[in-house]
This record gives C-alpha cells, structure tokens and sequence, in this order.
C-alpha cells in the first residue's frame, strides 16, 4: 500500500492511501495515523485456508511480512 502525507491547499494534512485520501487537521494527527496503519499492515494476520475438501482449515499465523 502506498502512504503518503501531503499538506492540503487550505488547511490541514492529508494521508492518501493509494487513490483514498483521509484529511486531517493537523500534521501530529496524520502522523499518528500513518503509524498506526503501518503497525497494523505488519502485524501478524490469519490466513484462511481450504482444505483438500474446500472447507475452511484452522486459520494460519503468519506475518504480514512473510506473505510479500
């Protein structure tokens, strides 16, 4: 995902997220923003699986990281 802040033409920041943009009043916000995003894009997440079957197997623990 691609994160980028940019200071707005009026006031403010934005934190655009690919083609979503999310305005925010200060910069200090939008920095604690873009930081908890990025923590959270690389914390571990489940990956469901399917069995040989097609049904769903017990969920998977892996890092985001390792799934790139």
């Amino acid at each position: 995902m691609d994160i980028r802040l940019n200071p707005r033409a009026e006031r403010g920041w934005l934190v655009e997220l690919d083609r979503c943009a999310v305005p925010f009043s200060s910069r200090e916000e939008a920095e604690r923003f873009v930081e908890r995003l990025r923590q959270r894009l690389a914390a571990p997440h489940r990956l469901p699986l399917r069995d040989a079957d097609g049904r769903l197997a017990p969920p998977l623990e892996q890092p985001a990281a390792a799934l790139s």
